[in-house]
């Protein structure tokens, strides 16, 4: 009888999976993931029939004649020659942006030739809509007071094979400054008017009233707005953002991005897509982020609501006076006012200076809660499938506390009226003082301790994750993937 293979079965099951969680979570980098990963797909299938062959080895079962089947081998080569497509495609997909393969090829082996942009102005009223339209490269967007045009300057670098290709490229892509709608201005760069045999990118300086709101759409490469006193509106394939001394509200969507810095917004702040590093400082309106962010993430000094809705992590706090730094495998929350909502996978969370109330749930991970001194304590319910809760309470304090692990044990380092007893594999820790606020705390592995805090403790911040942002560096000129 001819025994069957468990690897087509858990193919399926993986590919399954995969869709799945891309329904789930759209914003999951499914394809990234596969296009990169896709060779641990042959290592598993390889390690699985070395397990079954083992297997009947062991069993003293009949061998199989070869350890991969005639139809597998066509299976492996279906895909590899499908992975290795994928990547392909990945590593060049500008190459179709305009004029086909050629012009990939061109942005690999052809001579960048540099021009200088003859400079461009345009009368406007003192509160105008900037559009910068479909652009690959940086623009630097600033606002001047007693300003009534738009001035656009700067420079255009051309990739090509010859100089008269790049000379013709210069001349069709010239700017221009366009009517839109009502009270709008387009910037155009004209960059689809290439030849195919060539590639144009820009670095833009363009001034506007201080006035004017702005909407940038973009390609490839950043975005630099200062001093803007309308709103900002940035929709891109892949840049870097910076904003600083914006007075309207920011809407950020990108599919890809390296780094998001906004700085001293007086509007709401909207940021959705992915990318790796964030940086928010000094927010007058509400704060939405979500998305797949894959590096440091900073908040500090955000006056009204903020919610971060992650792949992994959801983060709800009515406001941000201190900070809170998010990365792989930390959540830290320092100086924040509740209500304050955290739901993590897998990560160690800190929270220090908090009021109101804290509602905590994690799958993996340590948390150490030291709430504020002054007034009264906050409510909190916390819960951890696997992990240590470490808390520090203010003595004399008012609380209505009840701690439990199934399996670990809990410290008592608070004495009086807390008491401790053990419960089958776990433990509790309980106590009423006074008419204090409602304190669960629960995990299902892991040791629970209460200690007391001193004033001087509970006013120290936390201990930050490592590796925090540098200052943002000038954008650099745009390269393909």
């Amino acid at each position: 009888m001819r025994r069957g293979s468990l690897v087509a079965p858990l193919l399926l099951i993986a590919l399954g999976v995969a869709f799945l969680l891309h329904n789930v979570w759209p914003y999951l980098p499914i394809f990234d993931t596969l296009v990169t990963y896709w060779p641990f797909l042959l290592i598993a299938w390889g390690g699985l029939r070395v397990i079954e062959i083992g297997y009947l080895f062991a069993r003293s079962r009949q061998m199989p004649r070869s350890g991969v089947s005639g139809g597998e081998w066509a299976l492996v080569t279906v895909l590899f020659i499908v992975g290795a497509s994928m990547w392909t495609f990945r590593q060049h997909r500008m190459w179709f942006a305009n004029g086909g393969a050629l012009h990939g090829i061109m942005m690999d082996f052809g001579e960048p030739f540099d021009y200088p942009l003859a400079p461009v102005e345009k009368q406007c009223a003192k509160t105008p809509h900037i559009v910068i339209e479909n652009f690959t490269g940086n623009a630097r967007i600033t606002g001047a007071d007693n300003l009534d045009r738009i001035q656009v300057a700067g420079r255009k670098t051309v990739r090509a094979m010859q100089r008269h290709d790049a000379d013709a490229a210069d001349k069709a892509t010239a700017v221009e400054i366009v009517p839109g709608g009502e009270n709008e201005l387009i910037v155009r760069f004209n960059q689809d008017k290439a030849p195919d045999r060539t590639r144009v990118t820009g670095d833009l300086d363009i001034t506007v009233p201080r006035g004017a709101s702005v909407s940038c759409h973009g390609r490839l490469g950043d975005f630099d707005v200062r001093a803007i006193d309308g709103s900002v509106d940035v929709d891109s394939d892949n840049a870097g953002v910076r904003l600083q001394d914006v007075g309207g509200n920011v809407h950020v969507d990108l599919r890809r991005s390296d780094i998001v810095r906004a700085v001293n917004v007086k509007g709401s702040v909207d940021l959705r897509g992915r990318g790796q590093d964030v940086e928010l400082e000094n927010i007058s309106g509400p704060v939405t982020l979500e998305g797949a962010y894959t590096g440091q993430l900073q908040f500090r000094r955000l006056a009204q609501a903020f919610r971060f809705d992650g792949m992994r992590t959801e983060v709800k706090i009515a406001a941000v006076p201190g900070e809170v730094q998010i990365s792989p495998g930390d959540v830290s929350l320092a100086q924040v006012k509740g209500p304050i909502v955290v739901s993590a996978h897998s990560s160690d969370v800190q929270i220090s200076q908090f009021t109101d109330s804290l509602d905590l749930s994690l799958d993996t991970g340590d948390i150490d809660l030291r709430p504020a001194v002054s007034g009264t304590l906050p409510r909190m319910d916390v819960r951890s499938h696997s992990g240590d809760i470490e808390l520090s309470l203010p003595s004399p304090g008012k609380f209505d506390l009840k701690a439990q692990t199934d399996h670990g044990e809990v410290h008592d380092e608070y004495g009086p009226p807390l008491k401790a007893s053990e419960l089958g594999d776990g433990a509790t820790i309980q106590g009423l003082a006074g008419a204090g606020p409602s304190m669960r705390l629960a995990t299902s592995r892991g040791a629970i301790t209460i200690r007391k805090a001193s004033p001087e403790e509970a006013a120290a911040e936390p201990p930050m994750p490592p590796h925090p942002l540098k200052p943002g560096a000038p954008p650099s000129p745009p390269q393909t993937e």
